[in-house]
């Protein structure tokens, strides 16, 4: 599985465009993915999406428009999943974001699931979206099924089986 992660939000160094994709950094890094990649080595791989991540200048980051920022993340998740699909055919994906990178996750998981994506959506794994701004304000605290039991014909996963298979 290959884990493509947008990181931090607006003015923060792990979302510059020259940053380096393969750095585990902030809190993506320090408590999601740097310890799968500890748990699951050979299993898993991540690249972070660098991009300009900015709020029209707000919190030091550039001037960039917020909306012109997502669009320039999107563009960059689009390449790095198509070049890594194209290396490697068999690769699932699973999509990570946080703050305004999950605002950027969000759009591309979105895009795939309709059927406008570079790939289909049976190569997505799971997404996971942290401080999403574009989370319905409506939604539930702990949305989906609260008691463990999978819909009719889900078939259910358990990060620990990766871990220890």
């Amino acid at each position: 599985m290959y884990a493509v992660v947008r990181g931090w939000g607006a003015g923060h160094r792990e979302s510059a465009p020259d940053a380096d994709p393969h750095t585990d950094s902030g809190f993506l890094g320090d408590a999601v993915l740097g310890p799968l990649m500890v748990r699951a080595a050979g299993k898993v791989d991540r690249a972070y999406v660098p991009y300009q991540a900015a709020f029209g200048g707000v919190n030091g980051g550039a001037a960039v428009p917020y909306s012109e920022s997502v669009t320039g993340g999107i563009e960059r998740t689009r390449h790095m999943v198509r070049d890594e699909a194209t290396r490697c055919p068999n690769t699932d994906f699973a999509i990570v974001g946080y703050s305004q990178g999950s605002h950027v996750a969000s759009m591309f998981v979105q895009e795939v699931g309709q059927g406008h994506g570079l790939i289909p959506a049976e190569k997505v794994a799971g997404a996971a979206l942290f401080a999403d701004p574009t989370r319905n304000p409506n939604a539930p605290l702990f949305p989906g099924n609260l008691y463990g039991r999978p819909a009719i014909g889900v078939k259910i996963y358990s990060l620990s089986d990766l871990l220890t298979g």
